[in-house]
């Protein structure tokens, strides 16, 4: 059994890059459910004809890296550092416990080394696929009424370096428990400002953050091994949607007048650990409702009314979405 790598000896190590596409030095263990992270290529088929009906040598193609990392929604440690990358910039303060403020910004960080290292095979580190420059697309946040919260992060790297050794064989964990979805609460009001009413109704939230990038980076370089690879993967808008499915209640009534008249609006979802009032908050100061919200029957019990939304930019706030994280890490590399 030694020899045979196991998903529970299998380490996912994260640590910010001061250059796209070279190897961070410090990194933190990522607390995750499954990945997918791989490296795909199709070589072009050979079609050219030929008499004895057998083809020849194919063509290389592009080199393709990327995947998911999905995890159980928690707001400290490594998956911090994902948060960072998928919004662009945040702020710090506070004396401890502190407050992280990430906002869009117009250029993304570097990037991120990833590396999923398989920790057992003859009894020590053998192989390490270490994703280098890799940014965050989008993510899909998923805040349930009961159960844990889980959010997946899309990743996409520029290329891949395999190694024998870890670049960090005794990184940072994390500890703080998850957050479930009874922790949670929405808030909604007028757009533009800060919503205040509790909105009780609410069944579940889906989160979707893209960043849209260019997954077409490549380049002739002159070199036919580096001209496989990704060199850039520029931005593209900063897009927030979602959507809320919640009891058709008076408040459902309201907002599918909203809905009807294209009034924007603004809502707030905070969930929180009661043991040490840590949270996370997504908030988003100018929304309009859009799907198809009219509540439909499938049987005798209660109606519920799903509600799709997009958030766009709001001048007196000076962004269109915002998370919050409230925990006792002072950084967030």
């Amino acid at each position: 059994m030694g020899t045979k790598g196991r998903g529970n000896r299998t380490y996912l190590i994260i640590g910010p890059e001061t250059t796209q596409g070279a190897p961070a030095t410090s990194f933190r263990r990522l607390r995750y459910v499954t990945e997918s992270l791989s490296e795909e290529t199709n070589p072009e088929v050979n079609d050219e004809i030929t008499e004895d009906r057998m083809r020849r040598e194919p063509v290389d193609m592009n080199l393709r890296p990327g995947g998911d990392i999905n995890c159980r929604l928690h707001i400290e440690g490594a998956i911090t550092s994902l948060i960072k990358n998928l919004m662009g910039s945040v702020s710090s303060s506070g004396s401890g416990p502190y407050t992280h403020v990430f906002t869009p910004a117009a250029d993304l960080p570097e990037g991120l080394t990833i590396e999923k290292s398989i920790r057992n095979l003859g009894g020590s580190v053998k192989r390490c696929y270490q994703f280098l420059g890799s940014r965050i697309p989008g993510a899909t946040f998923n805040l349930a009424q009961e159960g844990v919260s889980r959010v997946t992060f899309n990743v996409l790297p520029l290329k891949t370096v395999i190694g024998t050794t870890s670049l960090d064989a005794s990184p940072t964990g994390s500890t703080i428990r998850d957050l479930a979805g009874n922790m949670g609460a929405l808030y909604e009001g007028s757009a533009g400002a800060s919503p205040a009413t509790l909105i009780g109704s609410i069944r579940n939230m889906t989160l979707n953050f893209s960043n849209n990038l260019d997954e077409e980076g490549y380049e002739v370089t002159g070199n036919a091994n580096t001209a496989r690879e990704r060199q850039d993967s520029s931005e593209g808008y900063a897009d927030a949607t979602g959507s809320v499915v919640i009891r058709a209640t008076e408040k459902a009534t309201e907002w599918f007048d909203d809905f009807k008249a294209g009034t924007p609006a603004a809502i707030r979802w905070r969930s929180t650990d009661p043991n040490s009032n840590y949270y996370i908050e997504f908030f988003f100061p100018r929304v309009k409702w859009a799907g198809r919200p009219t509540p439909q029957v499938d049987g005798m019990h209660e109606l519920v009314q799903s509600f799709d939304f997009q958030a766009y930019y709001d001048s007196t706030f000076g962004f269109s979405q915002r998370i919050t994280i409230y925990n006792n890490e002072a950084n967030v590399p």
